[in-house]
């Protein structure tokens, strides 16, 4: 089988050749930065696995759009490419043509769906294949294929796998499910202040934009908010919520009904049907005060009448029947009679018409975290001189608002061609799409997520200095997800120092030397049933030659 070598022109950094040579013969997970190369790290240890075991490589994303653009950094990077036969694997493939696909190619980009059922149809043959690549890493928790193929991979000698992620989450509990998920013996882990990435890091300045709600739509979010009080006063009264607790999230709803659904299991109680069906109104009214508060007037007052059109369940009645409720639908269907814009969306379009016009040729972002939303911003700034947008959403089919792929490409290519510089994106922008330099990314809203607001963050700022606006609707839920998006930001980075310092402590490094560090690396074997292969002089040699490392 002919090696595969990189182009000239391909010079790794040294954090990307440092990490690479930390990770041969572990199974690690890299977590860095957005924008600062994981691609070209999984790249070097492709081609490494690939030339030492003659064996094909698997790399695995977690949707279409994402795999197409990974294989495209391979063959990028990779000279001569088109020898190795890199192919994309899709569910629209029959499983009979499936197979000849892994026959014939040596590089294999799929989504896992693909490769977990293939996997249980016997149409893939995982020794066929010494390395695997999981790209956005921090799905890897619950029924998500990713656990499924880890597992199946961990089964098999010499065979390794490279989890990439520029956030895995803020809870401790969860990272470690996620590094025990994927057999997890080596960590490499970059902030944004390490010396050796610094460098590469462009300045990103963020700035909160706050607006306010006027005496009237405060009236409306006082009479949401009483409704919602009556209706955890009721919760209080079966001693299922804290009498001191005045506010629930939706989290806590979530979980208070998973609790009442398992005390049903043991023992029938009028008490846990009744607050049950009162928990199941509250989660629809503060999603209509979210709506209202943070979102828009008209899709608010669009969800309330469509609550009682579908849903005339004893909790949405006896919602209706309060006098508070009823005097907020009054008015909010006054704002939607008069075409009220949220203030948000009034100043969006200011502050659009104004980076605009200092700059035309600048390229923005919009994130919202609802079509509908997106729909209405697209319309609202398009009616701005000199702005050509467009909506960016996933293929899932709701509110009749759907993009196929190729629409998706084609938005993206509008977008890099200057054909149109604002896109207006729901979360399907946030993961890893390669998409064109931006220049100013601006949050609808904020979100709790410490995940999605890395992600968004990330979309600037990649070859320039970027700038970020986060528009913040006060004294609503949106100061409470900025704060939470913060402090969970802050909690992730000191789970990953706690969990470093634990890989590290667990070590053999030696530093006196490269090739002795890995030759003595050999220990958590039992945990995956991998064996460590002896760092050969050859290997050495090719690491040498083609990456330069530094001592």
């Amino acid at each position: 089988m002919k090696s595969v070598e990189l182009n000239n022109d391909f010079k790794p950094r040294i954090y990307q050749q440092t990490i690479f040579s930390n990770c041969i013969f572990k199974n690690s997970f890299v977590v860095l930065p957005t924008g600062l190369g994981k691609t070209v790290i999984a790249l070097l240890l492709s081609v490494f696995y690939y030339n030492k075991y003659n064996k094909k490589i698997l790399f695995l994303a977690p949707t279409k759009p994402l795999v197409e653009q990974q294989k495209k950094s391979f063959e990028k990077f990779i000279k001569n490419s088109e020898e190795f036969n890199l192919t994309i694997l899709t569910g629209q493939t029959s499983p009979k043509k499936r197979m000849q696909i892994y026959t014939d190619n040596n590089f294999v980009f799929s989504t896992p769906q693909v490769i977990e059922n293939d996997i249980l149809s016997k149409h893939i043959d995982l020794n066929d294949f010494c390395f695997c690549i999981f790209d956005e890493a921090h799905r890897g928790v619950g029924n998500y294929a990713y656990c499924f193929i880890s597992n199946e991979i961990s089964k098999i000698n010499n065979f390794y796998t490279l989890c990439l992620s520029a956030s895995p989450g803020s809870d401790m509990e969860k990272i470690e499910e996620v590094f025990s998920n994927f057999f997890i013996d080596h960590t490499e882990i970059k902030k944004e202040n390490d010396k050796d990435i610094k460098s590469y890091i462009n300045e990103t300045k963020i700035e909160k934009i706050e607006v306010e709600l006027d005496s009237f739509q405060n009236e409306i979010k006082n009479d949401l908010q009483k409704t919602l009080k009556n209706r955890i006063d009721e919760l209080k009264y079966f001693n299922f919520v804290n009498q001191n607790q005045n506010t629930l999230t939706k989290t806590e709803i979530l979980n208070l009904q998973g609790f009442l659904r398992s005390q049903l299991q043991v023992k029938k109680s009028n008490d846990l049907f009744d607050a049950i069906s009162i928990s199941s109104g509250i989660m629809k009214l503060i999603h209509g005060i979210e709506l209202f508060e943070t979102q828009d007037f008209q899709v608010c007052f669009g969800y309330f009448l469509n609550f009682f059109k579908k849903n005339e369940t004893r909790a949405v009645l006896e919602i209706s029947r309060n006098i508070h409720f009823r005097n907020a639908i009054d008015k909010i269907e006054m704002l939607h009679k008069n075409n009220t814009n949220h203030p948000k969306i009034e100043k969006l379009k200011l502050l659009v018409k104004e980076q605009v016009e200092r700059n035309k040729n600048l390229k923005i972002i919009i994130f919202s975290s609802y079509r509908e939303i997106a729909k209405k911003i697209e319309k609202q700034i398009n009616q701005i001189e000199n702005i050509k947008s467009s909506i960016f959403v996933g293929q899932s089919k709701k509110n009749e608002v759907n993009f196929s792929q190729k629409k998706q490409k084609e938005i993206i290519q509008k977008f890099r061609d200057g054909e149109l510089n604002v896109i207006i994106s729901t979360s399907v922008g946030e993961e890893g799409l390669d998409i064109p330099q931006v220049d100013l990314v601006i949050f609808y809203e904020p979100t709790p997520s410490a995940i999605r607001t890395i992600q968004r963050i990330g979309r600037t700022g990649r070859f320039s200095k970027g700038h970020v606006l986060m528009l913040i609707t006060k004294y609503t839920r949106d100061q409470i997800n900025t704060y939470v998006s913060n402090k969970k930001e802050k909690k992730m980075y000191v789970c990953l120092e706690k969990i470093k310092k634990k890989f590290e402590k667990n070590s053999n490094k030696d530093t006196n030397g490269l090739k002795k560090f890995f030759n003595n690396n050999k220990d958590n074997t039992e945990k995956n049933n991998t064996k460590y292969i002896e760092l050969s002089n050859e290997d050495f040699s090719y690491i040498e030659k083609n990456l330069e490392l530094r001592k």
